[in-house]
C-alpha cells in the first residue's frame, strides 16, 4: 500500500508541478505578446519611422504653392486619433488632402496628392485661368 500511496503522491506532484509550468509559460507568452503588440504601436505611430517630412509642390505660383503647403500642414498637423496625421504616412489619406488643399484655396483648378514614399509626398496643381476682371465703382476689381 505504501508503494501504491508514493506513486500516486509523485503523479500529483509531478501534475502540480506541470500545471503550474504551464501557467507560467502562458503568462510570458501573454507579456511579451502584449510587449510585441506595445513595441510596435510605437513603431508605427511615434518612433517617426513613417513621418512624412518632405512635401513638393509642382504648378502654380508661388503664392498659390504657399497657401496650399499651409493647408496641407494643418490637415497633416491635426490629431484624429490623439496622433497627428503626419506622424504615420500609412494612414495618409491623399484623396482627402487634395480635397482640404482644394477647398482651402479655391483659385485652383485642379489638385493632385500622392505619397511617393513613407516620407515623401508630391502635389501636383494647376491654376485657374482668369477669363477677365470685374471692376465696381471705385477702382475694385477682382
Amino acid at each position: 500500500m505504501s508503494i501504491k500511496h508514493s506513486a500516486s503522491r509523485y503523479t500529483d506532484a509531478l501534475r502540480v508541478h506541470r500545471e503550474r509550468n504551464a501557467r507560467i509559460k502562458f503568462k510570458l507568452l501573454f507579456i511579451l505578446t502584449c510587449g510585441a503588440i506595445g513595441v510596435m504601436v510605437w513603431w508605427l505611430f511615434w518612433s517617426g519611422s513613417f513621418t512624412v517630412t518632405n512635401i513638393q509642390i509642382t504648378g502654380g505660383s508661388e503664392s498659390i504653392r504657399q497657401s496650399s503647403l499651409f493647408a496641407l500642414n494643418q490637415w497633416l498637423d491635426a490629431r484624429p486619433w490623439f496622433t497627428p496625421r503626419r506622424a504615420n504616412s500609412l494612414l495618409f489619406n491623399p484623396t482627402n488632402a487634395s480635397a482640404t488643399i482644394a477647398t482651402a484655396v479655391p483659385k485652383l483648378a485642379a489638385v493632385s496628392v500622392r505619397r511617393v514614399s513613407f516620407h515623401d509626398v508630391t502635389i501636383s496643381i494647376a491654376e485657374r485661368t482668369q477669363a477677365g476682371i470685374w471692376c465696381k465703382g471705385n477702382a475694385q476689381c477682382f
